[in-house]
């Protein structure tokens, strides 16, 4: 039996929300690019230095230098950030709108944002009440306090030049995990993580409201697996009207996503006489259940579980074997922006209706 619309909705929005987190994983690696050469450059400054025969003057010195290469590093990164976003807000409103198109069993074309509304997202729609570049200067000013901190403390103890070094970079048996430096790593990447969550989530939101005369309202969809927040499980499968309500983001490295409910034929202004019977039943107004993420996963064609978690923990995953409560991809992929494109035209291709 052929889906209903908003079934296949549901399908293709938790399969791009999948391909979304890779696209994050891959531009968080590519954001991470940008502080690398700087965190060399200031550890080989520290490793030339006597640090702990430092006066207060000589201190101040190597401090402004390491000021002045943060401040750098992360006015490119604020910069490269930005136009990755952009990029990610411009291809979600257009892959939404071209999906229901799709979808949609009337040839109809639904009113895009203009590029300039898009890109104003970035700039003018705040993330939990505050801008995505005072988020970057505060973390560019956490980043220089946590590593001034570690300078100053190594000083007053009398450590070695390698004992504050490695205060700040980490140990290579814990690959160098433990160090300041990858805590403000940890920062970014949540940073990256939330604001693809939040540009998504508005650019879904800007062709909603322009489109009220086919989309009726918007649903909540949390993960619903081992990692959801409380928030996003009490919000799973709510319904609010365009323009309104919790969009996600609701905290940091939030997951959930949001999919449009269609109006159905008579909501339209169809006469139900005058629809041919093979498709009445595309457009009923129901919304599919709620299901978990493994719950769903299983209902999926093989294929695609293999491309998702790969072929071994796929086949341990549909033999019953491996639980998968995690909303993650596990096949350990990461994509580009083109790579995203790609499997959104996939989805396309897939579609039943």
């Amino acid at each position: 039996m052929a889906k209903t619309a908003n079934e296949e909705l549901f399908d293709a929005s938790v399969k791009h929300q999948i391909f979304l987190q890779r696209l994050s994983t891959g531009t968080v690696h590519k954001i991470l690019e940008t502080l690398d050469d700087v965190e060399d450059d200031i550890i080989t400054k520290l490793a030339k230095a006597d640090i702990t025969e430092f006066s207060q003057t000589r201190l101040k010195g190597i401090l402004a230098e390491i000021r002045k290469l943060n401040q750098e590093a992360f006015t490119i990164l604020e910069e490269r950030l930005g136009g990755e976003l952009h990029g990610i807000t411009e291809h979600e409103a257009d892959f939404q709108a071209r999906l229901l198109e799709k979808i949609l069993p009337v040839e109809i074309s639904l009113v895009r944002p203009s590029v300039e509304v898009l890109k104003s997202i970035i700039t003018s729609k705040p993330l939990a009440g505050r801008f995505i570049k005072d988020e970057v200067k505060d973390l560019q000013l956490s980043k220089i306090k946590r590593i001034e901190q570690a300078l100053r403390i190594g000083v007053l103890e009398g450590e070695t030049n390698a004992e504050i070094i490695r205060r700040i970079r980490g140990t290579r048996a814990l690959n160098f995990k433990d160090g300041i430096l990858n805590r403000s790593r940890g920062d970014i990447e949540r940073l990256v993580r939330t604001s693809i969550t939040h540009v998504t989530a508005r650019a879904r939101d800007e062709l909603y409201s322009r489109n009220q005369n086919v989309v009726k309202k918007w649903r909540f969809v949390a993960t619903l697996d081992s990692r959801t927040s409380n928030i996003c499980i009490s919000l799973d499968g709510t319904e609010y009207d365009t323009g309104e309500g919790p969009m996600p983001p609701r905290h940091p490295n939030c997951r959930s996503t949001s999919m449009p409910i269609l109006k159905s034929w008579q909501e339209m202004g169809f006469d139900f006489d005058e629809i041919p019977e093979s498709t009445r039943s595309s457009l009923d107004g129901q919304v599919p259940e709620t299901l978990t993420y493994q719950q769903w996963l299983r209902k999926q064609p093989r294929e695609f579980v293999e491309d998702v978690l790969g072929k071994t923990k796929s086949k341990l995953f549909l033999d019953g074997k491996m639980p998968v409560d995690r909303f993650v991809d596990l096949s350990g992929r990461d994509f580009t922006l083109d790579e995203l494109r790609s499997s959104d035209q996939d989805i396309f291709a897939r579609l039943q209706i």
